[in-house]
């Protein structure tokens, strides 16, 4: 992901959303951090209209957890409450196109949860004002 946001959008703008590793990216080390949560992370290029949202922790523990904090149970969506099983799923099918994933996250947003309407929030603000993006009115 970090080589194609500086290849391929070298001066152009990008979002890139990645897990909170135990190890940064080195290019992150071009990024500022912007604003922090408990559960994201948005961080700036110093000089580029680039950003990185980290999810935290790992998207898999991110969505037992947000599940978790607001009473949604998992299963009810034919998904695995143990994160190494939903680990499997994640990195075997296109989660974007999975119909489990996308009825999980409408249920989130119908009850809106927050991080999930925080990160939409971010992406919709970002993607509108992708080269006057004012971190601030986030």
């Amino acid at each position: 992901m970090a080589s194609k946001m500086k290849d391929k959008f070298n001066e152009g703008f990008c979002v890139g959303i990645i897990d909170e590793d135990r190890k940064n990216l080195d290019y992150l080390k071009e990024f500022v951090l912007a604003i922090e949560n408990k559960y994201l992370k948005l961080w700036k290029h110093n000089t580029k209209n680039q950003y990185i949202i980290q999810i935290r922790p790992v998207i898999e523990k991110w969505v037992l957890k947000i599940c978790e904090d607001s009473g949604i149970n998992i299963g009810d969506f034919n998904l695995p409450d143990d994160w190494k099983k939903l680990v499997m799923i994640t990195k075997s099918v296109s989660s974007k196109e999975d119909q489990r994933f996308i009825r999980l996250f409408k249920e989130m947003k119908k009850r809106k949860v927050e991080p999930v309407l925080q990160l939409q929030s971010w992406l919709e603000y970002l993607k509108t004002n992708k080269f006057n993006a004012d971190i601030n009115r986030l």
